[in-house]
């Protein structure tokens, strides 16, 4: 699986969550009736980047604090979208002599 952020190539998650967002006005009205108007719907994809090494990550924390949207391409999925990065946790872990790190991210589209 081919998951490209902001034209670069990341290591494939072992993780993809896909959260739905709705955002809505509810209104009742003067006879009890409530009525929900949904004015736009979009998803937050929450991915799980594993074992990474300082390179994959330097990549990752570069296009965060890009601070701007970016886009994100999982053709395999049929995503094809724009998103604000967001880092959740980063925790390392010794492998052997060598550090690596694990790295979860929330992508929430524009």
């Amino acid at each position: 699986m081919s998951t490209v952020l902001n034209g670069t190539t990341l290591k494939q998650p072992s993780n993809i969550a896909r959260t739905p967002i709705q955002t809505s006005k509810q209104h009742t009205t003067l006879d009890g009736v409530t009525k929900r108007d949904i004015v736009r719907q979009k998803e937050l994809f929450t991915l799980t980047l594993a074992n990474l090494t300082t390179t994959q990550i330097n990549q990752v924390v570069g296009i965060y604090e890009l601070k701007q949207s970016v886009s994100l391409v999982i053709s395999e999925l049929s995503i094809n979208t724009t998103v604000w990065v967001d880092i959740v946790s980063r925790v390392n872990e010794a492998i052997g002599s060598d550090y690596r790190e694990t790295i979860i991210i929330n992508l929430e589209e524009v």
